[in-house]
């Protein structure tokens, strides 16, 4: 998909921007000469990315009295959130949905901006296709007791692991050698546990165990705070109106400040007095930038003079999972009256997992799955017809009748790189210094960069606002 150039911007837009400069030589072709041209807008920071880190860090700086814009390529708010429109108006989320346990910041911040909380529904037993065979058990069922030990292990590494510099591990480099799968093949244990593991990668980093390094996995365990605030407390609370809300109600507040179908397409002078951010609409001038995206996003984005070999490396190798996602609307939660939970797991499917994402008033029966993008390069039809048949398997004939079928692929945004970041061996211990390091006047943002709950929700809010903060104590 390639987005139209937005070669004009409203007066009423531009005059908005508190302490801005309006662009007074644009040429005919819409294109600003850097040298002659009065810049399109002159502000102290400018943000790259309205996805909800780059908001919340423009809604802080602002609070504190600077003048801001937010450039966004997207002709949405949101970054990696996304409502989509299901039956009977209900939005379902394309993106990233949930909250919970100690994610307070994202949690203030919904309440805040008035959005409820919907706890997620578990009750009744998850179904599951193993080997081929369907079972059925308790949500509740206690892992076994190699499986705990398993974990409890990683845990242990995992708190010898910094938060704000992983790759200061005393072990870093070994660590970050080894991929997840390297570490398992050297236990002693019992198939149950391995997969355990397994399980919690495909969920949170839609990787296998032999694609994510160790020291990655360990870090980003120990900033969610172990197994239990992965596996269950981070899917604790669905936002009412869908997550993309949080990204919309902070663009509110941000007004004409939020700027929409405009790529930056090269970013110069990031050591002198004043950044150059070049768009097809012309250049805005900043004291301070703000980089909001993951950091394989900004590999897009060309700079004078060029980013460190660290930094660029990392953009460069930085991994990226392309999620997708389907949510199957049906008349009612029919597996609810078989004692079901709408939990669901299979070993060797397309569908991965699946989850209740039915309205709180019961108006309809919505089963959210989560579809292995290695496995759906496929037409569409097709790709349907094996959700549903595999939703049957899990859940009865009823799951062939849906009223309305909505996918979304991560993979087919282009402005996206990837859903989740499963980090390879070999790339954290050498360049991860750079990942939150400022480069001139440039400062990083992006829930990527967070040291807590890195790449959720809550990790998005938490580096918008340490990138404010750090930015502002330079705007003195």
């Amino acid at each position: 998909m390639r987005y139209r150039p937005l070669l004009t911007l409203s007066r009423r837009n531009l005059l908005s921007l508190t302490g801005t400069t309006l662009l007074l030589g644009l040429t005919r072709s819409g294109q600003a000469n850097e040298k002659t041209a009065t810049p399109l807008a002159e502000v102290d920071v400018a943000v790259i990315g309205a996805g909800l880190s780059g908001l919340v860090a423009a809604r802080a700086l602002m609070a504190a009295g600077h003048s801001v814009v937010v450039l966004e390529a997207r002709r949405r708010v949101g970054g990696r959130t996304l409502n989509q429109s299901a039956y009977g108006g209900w939005p379902v989320d394309g993106g990233a949905q949930w909250v919970g346990g100690s994610q307070t910041a994202v949690m203030g911040l919904a309440e805040e901006l008035g959005i409820a909380l919907i706890a997620q529904e578990y009750d009744g037993e998850m179904a599951a296709l193993i080997g081929g065979e369907r079972y059925t058990f308790a949500t509740d069922t206690a892992p076994g007791a190699a499986t705990l030990a398993l974990q409890r292990e990683l845990e242990r590494l995992a708190q010898d692991v910094p938060l704000d510099a992983p790759w200061n591990a005393s072990e870093a480099k070994t660590l970050d050698a080894m991929s997840v799968q390297d570490w398992l093949a050297r236990q002693t244990t019992d198939a149950e546990a391995l997969e355990a593991v397994a399980s919690t990668l495909a969920s949170t980093l839609s990787a296998r165990p032999e694609e994510v390094s160790l020291l990655w996995f360990l870090f980003y365990l120990h900033s969610a705070g172990g197994f239990v605030a992965l596996d269950s407390e981070a899917q604790q609370y669905r936002l009412e109106g869908g997550a993309q809300s949080l990204s919309q109600g902070l663009a509110k507040q941000l007004g004409a400040r939020v700027l929409l179908g405009l790529p930056v397409e090269r970013i110069s002078g990031i050591d002198s007095p004043q950044v150059r951010l070049h768009t097809e609409a012309g250049v805005i001038r900043a004291r301070r930038t703000i980089l909001a995206m993951m950091p394989a996003d900004a590999a897009r984005i060309r700079f004078s003079p060029a980013l460190p070999q660290a930094r660029r490396t990392l953009q460069k190798g930085w991994g990226a999972s392309s999620g997708m996602k389907v949510h199957v609307v049906y008349r009612q939660p029919f597996w609810r009256e078989q004692g079901l939970s709408g939990l669901g797991l299979i070993d060797s499917g397309l569908v991965q997992f699946t989850f209740d994402s039915t309205p709180p008033d019961q108006s309809s029966g919505i089963l959210l799955a989560f579809v292995d993008p290695r496995l759906a390069r496929t037409s569409a039809t097709r790709r349907r017809a094996r959700v549903l048949d595999e939703l049957a398997r899990l859940f009865g004939e009823q799951a062939r009748q849906p009223l309305a079928y909505v996918e979304q692929d991560w993979s087919r945004d282009s402005w996206t790189a990837g859903c989740v970041s499963p980090q390879p061996p070999g790339l954290l211990s050498r360049y991860g210094h750079s990942l939150r390091e400022p480069v001139g006047r440039l400062h990083w943002a992006g829930s990527e960069t967070s040291d807590i709950w890195c790449g959720y929700l809550e990790g998005a809010v938490r580096a918008g606002l340490r990138a404010a903060q750090e930015v502002a104590s330079t705007l003195t």
